[in-house]
């Protein structure tokens, strides 16, 4: 079986959350949900970071920073200093060996150095929330890397495709004794799910 993390970090949400449905959960595991206009710009940003297109000459009309990519364009309201890796949206894959038999766990980093980064675009932050996560676990365990930092971006829409950026947080967070077996159990759990739900005619 293949699976990514993001089918993975569907799954975990919707396993924690009460609110979120199954049938709001296997849409999106099938892929028969549209994105919403703030996972839409969550991706944008992530381009536009990723191909480091900042101009420091571009300021909006208030004197505060402008980062565009294509249609997009996020105004910062905040002071942002990052460093962009040379390396840089790093596609990986792993075999999670399970009690439900061997999976392919696939997925998309946003940079790596000694470090693997991701970044977010959210309307509040949540330390909390991003610590639960296995999206990191997974990713130190595919790239053989201790540290994981989490680059948080706070923001609103304020018209569409236009996105003021208020907040920035950073995260690190490190692999421990353990996290492989735990990965294998929620990889596992996951999978046992996916052939129960989403694929049940492969089981």
């Amino acid at each position: 079986m293949r699976l990514s993390v993001s089918d993975l970090q569907c799954w975990q949400r919707y396993r924690k959350n009460q609110e979120v449905t199954l049938e709001d959960c296997l849409r999106q595991l099938r892929r028969e949900e549209l994105p919403s206009p703030a996972l839409l710009a969550g991706r944008k940003l992530h381009k536009a970071l990723e191909s480091a297109q900042y101009d420091q000459d571009d300021v909006s009309p208030f004197g505060q920073s402008v980062l565009k990519y294509k249609d997009y364009v996020f105004i910062f309201q905040c002071d942002v200093e990052i460093s962009i890796p040379q390396v840089r949206e790093l596609k990986g894959e792993m075999l999670v060996e399970t009690s439900t038999g061997p999976v392919t766990l696939v997925g998309v980093v946003d940079s790596v150095d000694v470090s693997v980064s991701d970044y977010k675009l959210t309307g509040h932050f949540d330390s909390e929330r991003l610590i639960a996560s296995y999206q990191w676990r997974c990713y130190l365990q595919m790239f053989q890397r201790h540290r994981f930092d989490y680059k948080v971006f706070v923001g609103e829409e304020i018209k569409p495709k236009e996105w003021a950026i208020k907040d920035y947080h950073e995260l690190s967070v490190y692999g421990y004794p353990g996290m492989e077996q735990d990965i294998q159990r929620e990889v596992g759990e996951c999978a046992r799910f996916m052939r129960e739900h989403v694929w049940p005619k492969a089981a």
